[in-house]
């Protein structure tokens, strides 16, 4: 867990100070070095473990920095996952913005208003496959 809070803070910090292409350069980069912890994690497990730990880093709740520290540890134990985005009308008709991470076909962080929101992008993946919620319901 402290690994996972480290990241989580570090890429909250530099989202906020670099910005969303540098902080992307540099989780690419450290996607390369393959971990050798927590090896027996699925990936589900592993999304849970961020969860439970972007409460204790402050404004570690934000999606994006959520969504970015969720794929890269999934990517340095060899899963296939990305972070989408979409957009919605909020109130006063202002632009909401929702970040969030699928794997498999599975949405495994940001799941929980994801049909209030218009896909943008499939990450790096480009797919256009229809999203499961972690029951396997297609939404």
């Amino acid at each position: 867990m402290p690994r996972v809070w480290w990241l989580l803070t570090r890429v909250r910090l530099s989202v906020r100070l670099r910005g969303y292409q540098r902080t992307q350069a540099w989780l690419a980069r450290a996607e390369a070095s393959p971990s050798r912890h927590a090896r027996g994690l699925t990936p589900a497990r592993i999304a849970r473990l961020l969860e439970v730990t972007s409460h204790l880093v402050p404004a570690g709740r934000q999606c994006l920095s959520r969504s970015l520290a969720l794929a890269t540890l999934l990517r340095r134990r060899g899963h296939v996952a990305t972070v989408e985005f979409g957009v919605a009308r909020g109130e006063g008709g202002a632009l909401d913005a929702h970040a969030w991470v699928v794997c498999d076909g599975d949405v495994l962080l940001g799941g929980e208003e994801l049909e209030r929101f218009a896909r943008l992008t499939a990450g790096d993946s480009g797919s256009s496959a229809p999203l499961r919620d972690g029951s396997g319901k297609a939404r």
